[in-house]
């Protein structure tokens, strides 16, 4: 089965649990894609750093978090700017966006394209390429985020190994490629981080990808 291995959220507690994960990844022989929020390029340089240099994806999930689907045309606009720009200013190149809360506006693809960026991962969307601008749609659906069923906001009440369950399940029911989404700064939780261990193990045996490489086999 091929899945495309996608983590989201780079807080101060996601920062902590990095080491150990892209530990984890190297072991395992997996790459990712690590959507961050552009604000961090400047409040966790070198994570976001290490996260490249360790041959994961960088991709892009707002400045801080906006809910994307909800923005204004202007302040949209500015928000891309100014994210791509702190990128930049890393070195380190991003060509995929994940929109906070998982909506597009009418105008972001068409915004994405003139960045320079090449596939979005939006919320419950049909697989394809956007004619007008060439961007490659890889959606995710909310079964296989494990906020889902962990985070509190999200109305995720569930246990770790309950939540594991799930997305296991879900993993096995859902059309190629299969996008999962894991939150590091849920793994401050030894039970969460156990959990997240045991299904990167298991999909070691799998063909695991980045988003960007899933991305561009839609192309």
């Amino acid at each position: 089965m091929r899945v495309a291995l996608t983590f989201d959220n780079l807080d101060d507690a996601a920062a902590r649990e990095l080491p150990p994960l892209l530990d984890l990844l190297d072991e395992l022989g997996l790459r990712a894609t690590y959507f961050v929020e552009a604000a961090n390029a400047g409040r966790h340089p070198l994570a976001v750093r290490e996260i490249a240099a360790r041959g994961h994806e960088v991709g892009f999930h707002a400045w801080e978090h906006e809910r994307w689907g909800e923005l204004e045309p202007d302040r949209e606009t500015e928000l891309i700017e100014r994210s791509m720009a702190a990128y930049a200013e890393l070195g380190v190149q991003v060509e995929g966006f994940r929109p906070p809360g998982g909506g597009l506006t009418e105008q972001t693809l068409r915004l994405l394209s003139q960045a320079g960026l090449t596939w979005c991962s939006p919320a419950n969307q049909e697989a394809r390429v956007d004619q007008e601008t060439g961007i490659a749609i890889l959606p995710f659906r909310w079964p296989l985020v494990d906020a889902t069923y962990l985070h509190p906001p999200m109305g995720g009440l569930l246990s770790a190994p309950d939540a594991e369950r799930r997305l296991e399940a879900a993993l096995g029911s859902t059309p190629e490629p299969a996008v999962l989404i894991l939150h590091p700064f849920l793994a401050v939780d030894p039970e969460v981080r156990a959990a997240h261990e045991r299904i990167l193990r298991r999909l070691a045996a799998e063909d695991v990808v980045p988003g960007g490489v899933a991305a561009a086999a839609l192309r």
